[in-house]
């Protein structure tokens, strides 16, 4: 093998890993949520709970079209988790801030994985033919790859200097 095909062999690896690794969970839907239930009764009673909740609606409830009340459910979901997210550090700012890192976190991913694939293109394949684009190829995956990395440490960053103070 000559050492173009290595590089070559190298990149595309190295980019299948990251995607492997990264998107796993964004494309199968494995994220979990942070809640983990202890024993097959505690799910019972989450179960019990949400049946109770919902005949147990009040009169402001059913007077809601379907219209309001998906509005209600979308905006209730950001405000509920800015509220965990409060109660967690202790302050209404950081709250906030912590809800836009996970938001920001979560949709870097796959702008990320699209950037490094056209840089890997440019790369790897078109670079064949122009050096230029060979060059620019490689600096998109550079960039893009820092990117990931930048957005998936803040959250951990913040998270250490909140907590640490």
């Amino acid at each position: 093998m000559s050492k173009n095909q290595i590089k070559r062999a190298i990149t595309i690896l190295m980019t299948f890993i990251i995607m492997a690794t990264f998107g796993v969970s964004q494309v199968f839907g494995t994220e979990h949520s942070g809640v983990e239930l202890a024993t097959p009764a505690d799910e019972a009673a989450v179960k019990a709970s949400d049946n109770n909740s919902e005949s147990n609606v009040s009169t402001e409830d059913k007077d809601l079209n379907p219209a309001s009340e998906s509005l209600l459910n979308n905006v209730s979901r950001k405000d509920k988790r800015i509220a965990e997210l409060t109660d967690k550090y202790n302050d209404q700012f950081y709250g906030q801030v912590a809800y836009y890192l996970e938001v920001a976190q979560k949709y870097s991913l796959p702008v990320c994985f699209v950037g490094i694939t056209i840089g890997a293109f440019n790369f790897l394949i078109i670079g064949n033919k122009k050096l230029d684009k060979k060059e620019q190829g490689f600096g998109w995956i550079v960039g893009f790859t820092i990117g990931l990395v930048v957005f998936n440490v803040i959250p951990l960053i913040f998270a250490l200097f909140v907590a640490g103070r």
